[in-house]
């Protein structure tokens, strides 16, 4: 199939379809629901993780009973695109990654991940440290990626190009030490002090 949804996930998560229509989700867990699915996108998701995840606070019998109608809610905002894009069996659920993109990439800004699903919470203590170590380690990665782009830069004699990605570095963290001390390397490489 084609990819029919995109996920914008820096910030609050919103999805589209191909044609531009938004896809309403009619509860937050049932967005947050399809959020964690989507960016697992091909793998199988066991049920009782996806109710722990979203209902730690419950017994898993009622956990599993509001999954069941999260579950509902989801396939009705996907409507008939929803075989396409949604596996659902009795003992777990797969988003087809052929159907969904998101602006989740390995070419992501160190600024667009530390938005990743900013303002986005449902009172699920577990489901918000995922989100919390999620937007971690996505602005980690960008972060040692822009470093390296840094040092590229840097190496190339570009040390306009070399500070302006660290000065970015800087603005999303202070106290960010190796980012200062390529700044002041880049700043000496251009003559400044």
């Amino acid at each position: 199939p084609e990819r029919l949804l995109f996920a914008k996930l820096c910030g609050p998560p919103t999805f589209e379809w191909a044609d531009g229509t938004a896809v309403h989700f009619p509860s937050k867990r049932g967005l947050a629901l399809f959020v964690y699915l989507a960016l697992r996108s091909g793998e199988r998701i066991s049920r009782d993780f996806l109710a722990d995840l979203l209902w730690a606070d419950r017994d898993s019998s009622s956990a599993r009973t509001a999954l069941r109608g999260t579950i509902y809610e989801v396939k009705q905002a996907l409507d008939s695109n929803v075989s396409a894009v949604l596996e659902v069996n009795r003992s777990h659920l797969c988003v087809d990654p052929k159907t969904v993109v998101s602006d989740i990439t390995s070419d992501l800004a160190p600024s667009q991940a530390i938005m990743f699903l900013s303002g986005f919470e449902v009172g699920s203590i577990a489901f918000d440290e995922w989100i919390s170590e999620t937007r971690v380690r996505l602005t980690k990665a960008a972060t040692a990626k822009a470093m390296d782009s840094a040092e590229t830069a840097l190496a190339e004699g570009n040390g306009e190009r070399a500070l302006e990605i660290v000065t970015e570095l800087i603005s999303i963290d202070p106290l960010d030490e190796p980012a200062h001390r390529l700044s002041m390397r880049a700043k000496v490489a251009l003559g400044r002090r």
